[in-house]
């Protein structure tokens, strides 16, 4: 049973890459089985113009058959050349997702590994502006350093929106 299998997938195969080869050997069998129909005739003695028309007449039919079967061929191998294409760019699709979803987890993560030191020192800061409330240097420092810690918030903040949605 596979080595049948495999015969009809080589035939397959090769009718699908060399569809007027295919084609030109369903001609040449067909003039040949005709030739020897008209060659027993002329064996018997009763070969007759009428004859020749008839073993003959199918021929036109049988190019515009093998015609057909060549177009049938190229349309199926165009459709399945148009489908892989498809399935390669529903694949792409599929990593491409897969790779976004990817980065916006690790977004997530990154953001709550930052935000919580941040936090941390908000409230660290907080805490020493009320303490040096009477050195004026202290107290500008604490507040560039808020600054500086807001900005970092800010700026992550900003990439997460702009970046992965």
């Amino acid at each position: 049973m596979k080595s049948v299998k495999s015969v009809v997938e080589s035939l397959k195969g090769i009718c699908e890459k060399y569809p007027a080869v295919v084609s030109g050997y369903f001609l040449v069998g067909f003039s040949f089985v005709s030739i020897i129909r008209m060659l027993i005739r002329a064996k018997k003695g009763n070969l007759f113009v009428e004859d020749l028309y008839d073993v003959f007449s199918a021929l036109p039919f049988m190019w515009l058959l093998a015609l057909s079967i060549v177009q049938v061929f190229q349309e199926r191998s165009r459709l399945r050349q148009i489908q892989n294409e498809l399935a390669r760019e529903q694949l792409k699709r599929q990593i491409t997702e897969i790779q976004l979803s990817a980065l916006k987890e690790a977004e997530k993560t990154l953001q709550h590994s930052i935000n919580n030191p941040l936090a941390v020192i908000a409230l660290s800061l907080s805490r020493l502006k009320r303490a040096v409330k009477v050195d004026r240097d202290l107290l500008d420092e604490t507040n560039d350093i808020e600054c500086a810690s807001q900005r970092i918030g800010t700026v992550l903040t900003d990439f997460s929106r702009t970046q992965l949605r």
